[in-house]
């Protein structure tokens, strides 16, 4: 059986990671669609923590992936700061040699004008050869797919992955559960922790320049100028507090909900290997029957030659 991760950068609608089980030819499959980074509801140390949780679980259950495929929205056409942030942090919750069992794939081509598009192919250019963005990851070996929105396309990425027959193990599952460290101390935990100091960083430089401006508009007495400071220095300090909440959250203990997702895991794990089994069973029967088939037919045979 091939598990395959799909961790969006863009919000999907996904709250926790889901599991999605289906056929394709020989092979079971079962894709895990994570939330993503710089989601519009949640910040990223509550997605890494739920991301990094499942991931554990599922190999402490002995399930191994067999690769990720990362989503991008081509029409969101710029990498910010905190996009290349997010990518540094993807890269250190994988891991340089897992990198290879990584596809990028860009979506959302279909809604795209003839302007648009001229545009989208020069930002998927950048993507692909900037070592900031996807450049350092294709360089160890990183594939890049454009994801049609059809089923066809969506087939030709997971072949990509199951045709390699191989498993992988990211450097965060093997931080979390062979070494036993928190999503803190993990080298994604780590990344995100120095973004976040970053950010609060900047905020409080910021709220010290509110504070000067405040101080002169009063001392000027401008009424107006030190109420739009006043509103400034609100909404720093609100973000402000969002960035602590978020550093906080990355070093919650999750142990008891890591527990109720290790007993749900282990109680899906067997009912997919009494699948394999049944279907095995199954199998080896219709192969008896037919033999069985066979040789009274070559018995009966036999015996009108005779």
């Amino acid at each position: 059986m091939s598990f395959s991760i799909s961790t969006p950068n863009s919000v999907t609608g996904t709250e926790k990671p889901q599991m999605y089980q289906f056929t394709h030819g020989s092979n079971e499959l079962v894709l895990i669609d994570t939330p993503g980074f710089d989601d519009t509801f949640r910040d990223d140390a509550q997605v890494l923590q739920e991301v990094a949780n499942y991931l554990a679980s599922i190999y402490r259950q002995d399930m191994k992936l067999s690769g990720i495929v990362y989503l991008h929205d081509i029409t969101k056409n710029r990498m910010s700061h905190g996009g290349t942030a997010n990518l540094a942090m993807f890269q250190a919750l994988c891991g340089d040699e897992p990198l290879k069992h990584v596809i990028l794939a860009t979506t959302r081509w279909g809604v795209l004008g003839e302007d648009s598009l001229k545009s989208a192919d020069a930002f998927e250019h950048e993507l692909e050869t900037k070592q900031a963005y996807w450049g350092g990851m294709i360089a160890k070996g990183s594939k890049v797919f454009r994801f049609q929105n059809t089923k066809e396309s969506a087939l030709e990425i997971l072949d990509s992955l199951i045709g390699r027959r191989e498993e992988v193990t990211l450097q965060i599952q093997q931080e979390m559960v062979n070494e036993g460290r928190s999503v803190a101390s993990t080298s994604a935990g780590e990344q995100l922790n120095q973004k976040l100091l970053e950010l609060e960083e900047r905020l409080r430089q910021q709220m010290v320049a509110h504070e000067k401006a405040i101080a002169d508009a009063k001392q000027q007495h401008n009424v107006e100028m030190e109420a739009f400071k006043t509103t400034q220095a609100e909404k720093t300090a609100k973000l402000l507090r969002q960035i602590q909440s978020e550093k906080e959250k990355l070093q919650e203990d999750r142990r008891d909900e890591t527990r109720q997702l290790d007993m749900k895991l282990n109680q899906l794990r067997k009912i997919y290997v009494e699948h394999e089994v049944s279907h095995k069973c199954q199998t080896c029967c219709q192969k008896a029957e037919v033999s069985s088939s066979t040789h009274r037919k070559k018995r009966s045979s036999d015996w009108r030659a005779r």
